[in-house]
């Protein structure tokens, strides 16, 4: 009898304290976690008119006759903008899409997303805008994290940027 009596004891004492803060304690803690910012890596391949794929690094030269394919690794899913900016031009929006944690094609509701280069020439950027669930995803969110300058945590979203040199006439060779 006195062994039930000292385990009710210690139920009462320790039960709260393993239960945490009661609901009125307001100690500023929810238990959910906040919104996190996604970490993003973006890779870029050439697609020639004979189907054949070649990888570039930033800054590559590119011919006008191909279409240039997107890979991105996220840390988490969530929403991403996808915009070209030529040469002292303002940042075209491309579109919207899903992000899926790891890495993954770009990918819209109408299959891979590829950008073509067809009328372009000279310094050409793509830059994919991340943003994670529970953060603004809207336009003018990614046009803000693209202006912003200096600290990546003082601007909305996660930025990648990938430049390329477009040059007309044939794909260069590898």
């Amino acid at each position: 009898m006195a062994g039930a009596l000292a385990a009710s004891v210690l139920m009462v004492v320790l039960v709260p304290l393993v239960k945490g803060p009661s609901r009125g304690d307001d100690t500023g803690w929810t238990g959910e976690k906040g919104t996190g910012r996604i970490s993003l890596e973006l890779a870029v391949v050439a697609r020639g008119t004979d189907g054949g794929l070649r990888r570039l690094d930033s800054g590559a030269d590119v011919a006008s006759d191909e279409v240039l394919l997107l890979r991105y690794h996220a840390t988490e899913s969530g929403t991403a903008l996808l915009y070209q900016q030529r040469e002292q031009q303002a940042p075209e929006l491309l579109g919207r899409f899903p992000l899926d944690a790891g890495t993954h094609d770009l990918e819209g509701p109408d299959g891979l997303a590829g950008v073509s280069l067809e009328s372009d020439e000279g310094r050409l950027s793509l830059v994919l805008v991340a943003f994670a669930p529970g953060e603004p995803a809207s336009e003018q969110d990614a046009l803000s994290a693209l202006d912003a300058d200096g600290n990546p945590d003082a601007r909305p979203g996660t930025v990648a940027r990938f430049d390329v040199r477009v040059q007309s006439g044939q794909t260069p060779a590898p």
